[in-house]
């Protein structure tokens, strides 16, 4: 089950900047009630704002190269 809670906690962080804000600063806070285990937390701390950052510019480049924005 935990890695179905790292994967809803990772797409909302993409998806809610406040989230994702609240994720970075506080990652043991923002992860109360899902699943983890010692290693998907440790994984998850080395999250930060340019991984998100990097990703969703990606996201826009592949969306405009298949033509759908």
């Amino acid at each position: 089950m935990s890695e179905e809670d790292v994967r809803k906690i990772v797409l909302k962080a993409f998806d809610d900047a406040e989230f994702r804000t609240e994720l970075i600063a506080d990652l043991k806070t923002t992860t109360e009630g899902y699943d983890l285990t010692e290693l998907e937390r440790e994984n998850l701390q080395d999250l930060n704002e340019e991984f998100f950052d990097e990703s969703l510019t990606l996201e826009e480049r592949i969306s405009r190269s298949a033509g759908l924005q």
